[in-house]
């Protein structure tokens, strides 16, 4: 494009190719791509069948390599506009493997009956009988869950299912229209998952208790244990999440003798491994389910592991925290009386 022309974004374009696209009448500033005339290095034929049509990934035309290349572009480009020195970032830790990864997905399921993800910009529900993102685990899950659901799911107002299968973890655990409102019966469909698609526990929002087992626990092969709770928050790459812990449980300097305190605790991750390098740690988190799914972990063969349920907040208020601490807070980022 030169400095004239208008400025187009395309999906499936790899920086520096040299692409055909159609301007979309509907929808200015945005484009399809119709042919790649010079492609990039990295480009290869998208593992899915369904790229291009499902809107669940957005790189799959990038190798691995130059996935990874970009993003760390990105990441540095975002780090540099908020006033953050880019040569601060240490170089990526990586972990395999690139697909067949995920232990947590959430589905859309539409009154045709169709399970899958929407489609690119829009909310039509492409209909996907395999994403080979899943791991073994989620994937079994995912095969089940289309298995009962296209007779009923429109008669139950079913929008939505997020699921998660934890590696060595039992029976799935599944939230039924997990950004609406729950689904009409809902307790019959989760007693049907239940008993026919062999799901562990089931629930909805709202605070209403489950359906079957609330929590689940499992090890990363290879790794520590996890667990997790109905509603509670799981890293879907679960081996990624393992080398992010190493470097933690490194950067802490957690060993025998060590003291801290770990706030937004969640069901117990990275507390677990902190403790089980040696050190003397004290997790505080206020949802009641993800501390009993900490309690079910097996306990660390070294240091020592306490918890406070609370909010972290209310817990600084009143109490001394250690000389080292670890926050992972939610997406909403640590509370104003935590900042610095």
């Amino acid at each position: 494009m030169g400095r004239t022309a208008p400025t187009l974004r395309a999906r499936d374009v790899i920086p520096g190719e040299v692409v055909e696209v159609r301007p979309r009448a509907a929808d200015p500033g945005w484009a399809d791509l119709e042919r790649v005339l010079q492609p990039a290095p990295g480009r290869r034929r998208p593992p899915c069948a369904f790229a291009g049509r499902c809107g669940g990934c957005h790189w799959q035309q990038m190798d691995e390599s130059t996935q990874r290349h970009w993003r760390r572009h990105r990441l540095l480009e975002t780090l540099h506009r908020c006033g953050v020195d880019p040569t601060l970032v240490e170089p990526e830790l990586g972990a395999p493997p690139a697909l067949g990864y995920r232990c947590r997905v959430r589905v859309q399921v539409d009154s045709r009956g169709a399970v899958g993800f929407h489609a690119p910009g829009s909310r039509q529900v492409v209909d996907v009988d395999r994403c080979p993102l899943m791991a073994g685990e989620l994937d079994r899950a995912y095969q089940a869950l289309r298995a009962v659901l296209p007779a009923g799911a429109a008669r139950v107002d079913l929008s939505g299912v997020e699921i998660i299968a934890l590696p060595g973890g039992g029976r799935p655990l599944a939230r039924l229209n997990p950004r609406d409102r729950p689904p009409l019966q809902w307790r019959r469909l989760a007693r049907r998952l239940i008993d026919a698609a062999g799901f562990g526990g089931i629930d909805v929002q709202g605070g209403e208790p489950p359906e079957g087992a609330p929590l689940a626990v499992g090890r990363i092969e290879g790794g520590g244990p996890v667990a997790v709770a109905l509603g509670g928050f799981v890293q879907a790459h679960l081996a990624a999440a393992e080398a992010m812990a190493r470097w933690i449980v490194a950067a802490a300097g957690a060993r025998p003798g060590t003291a801290i305190t770990e706030l937004y605790a969640g069901s117990g991750f990275l507390g677990w491994r902190l403790a089980a390098a040696g050190a003397e740690v004290l997790s505080v988190e206020s949802a009641p389910r993800a501390v009993t799914a900490a309690g079910r972990l097996p306990r660390p063969g070294r240091g020592s592991w306490s918890w406070r349920a609370e909010r972290a907040e209310t817990f600084l208020a009143r109490c001394p925290v250690a000389e080292v601490v670890v926050a992972d807070p939610p997406r909403s980022g640590l509370g104003a009386a935590l900042r610095p």
